[in-house]
């Protein structure tokens, strides 16, 4: 009995939508002081061939062709800086910004993008603290219970100027990865993963039919969990 008002307090239903965002951004706030491997691993490694690197490459190429004059670029979930940084490399003059809920991360994306890029300390249930031509996320919107999405999603939408670049994995709004409680396909303690129904939720930012919006798989090569589709919606 006690083990079950434990397992209760410590994994809240699924549709208990602000428990899970608060187990969520304490897991994310701490991860690089749990796992060591963690900022290294998200780390700008210049001229590697890594999947993670050469994915950075295809998603900054992606953003400049999808986006002709782009002058601005905000990245929700910046981690260390890696695609904000590819993008410098691509286009010098772009301004870039970017937030990330943990610490360490934000340290450590300052140090590689340097005082010319802002980079904030932030939830995405809080305001966007800039706006942009575009705005992006990489891996991030798949960890935010589906609920949360539709109100994030408005924030993210009012923030940009010309529109969102989404790298996430998307389905019907299923449990990938979480407590056993949950029937998540993968069973994992407090680290949770969804895959949210992303193209009606952005569908239902446009004003018009979505001919504003497209959806593509990423190379195969490039892809990862949590990483698999691109959604590029234009104001």
């Amino acid at each position: 009995m006690i083990r079950a008002l434990l397992d209760r307090f410590r994994y809240p239903r699924p549709d208990d939508v602000r428990a899970v965002h608060r187990m969520t951004s304490a897991q994310w706030a701490g991860i690089a002081k749990r796992t060591p491997t963690y900022l290294e691993a998200y780390r700008d490694r210049p001229g590697s061939d890594d999947r993670a690197q050469a994915r950075a490459r295809w998603i900054a190429g992606s953003i400049l062709g999808a986006f002709p004059g782009v002058r601005s670029v905000h990245e929700i979930g910046c981690g260390a800086g890696r695609n904000l940084a590819e993008l410098r490399r691509i286009c010098p003059d772009l301004r870039l910004s970017g937030e990330d809920i943990c610490p360490e991360a934000v340290r450590a994306a300052r140090a590689t993008l340097g005082p010319n890029a802002p980079i904030f300390q932030g939830d995405l249930v809080d305001e966007i603290p800039v706006r942009a031509d575009v705005l992006l996320s990489v891996g991030v919107l798949v960890h935010l219970h589906p609920r949360l999405l539709p109100e994030i999603l408005s924030k993210l939408w009012r923030a940009a100027m010309r529109g969102l670049v989404l790298v996430e994995e998307w389905g019907e709004n299923e449990v990938v990865k979480g407590p056993a409680s949950w029937n998540a396909h993968q069973r994992t303690g407090n680290y949770v993963l969804w895959r949210p129904a992303l193209p009606e939720l952005t569908a239902d930012l446009l004003p018009r039919p979505s001919d504003e919006s497209t959806m593509d798989d990423l190379p195969s090569r490039y892809q990862s969990p949590g990483a698999t589709t691109i959604f590029v919606v234009r104001r």
